[in-house]
């Protein structure tokens, strides 16, 4: 297979080419620049569009949450741990 593209004009062509004999033969052409436009034709999931809206939501900001911080008692409050008999 041989695939030419024209990116002035947006098209492609897509050749075949046989091993054997080094024949040529033309299978396709097409205009690329409405297909260009389409952003999630045949996509599987996630597709762009919802990755897109997952990446907006976390640029978002976040509201801020209250945080509960442990925070370790100081020597004076502090009594050491005597042995048991």
């Amino acid at each position: 297979m041989l695939l030419v593209v024209d990116p002035n004009r947006q098209v492609l062509a897509v050749y075949h080419i046989e091993t054997s004999s080094g024949k040529v033969s033309l299978q396709s052409t097409r205009a690329l620049g409405y297909d260009l436009q389409i952003e999630d034709f045949n996509a599987a999931d996630p597709k762009p569009s919802s990755i897109k809206k997952m990446l907006r939501v976390d640029l978002a900001p976040k509201p801020h949450i209250n945080k509960i911080e442990i925070i370790p008692p100081t020597s004076a409050n502090t009594q050491p741990i005597q042995p048991g008999p």
